[in-house]
């Protein structure tokens, strides 16, 4: 389990037009996860969580 808890960490997601989706938030994991996990992904595949209320 990742603890994420920095403000910095965190960004306003999006809708689909590009406004800020009330209460939801994604922050990027990929920096965060062990070396190895994604060596089954293809190059450059990213991971993200979102939240929201």
């Amino acid at each position: 389990m990742l603890a994420l808890g920095a403000a910095a960490e965190w960004v306003a997601a999006l809708d689909g037009d590009g406004s800020l989706r009330d209460g939801a938030e994604l922050a990027e994991l990929t920096d965060h996860l062990e070396p190895g996990v994604l060596a089954a992904f293809p190059a450059g595949w990213r991971t993200r969580s979102a939240t929201a209320r």
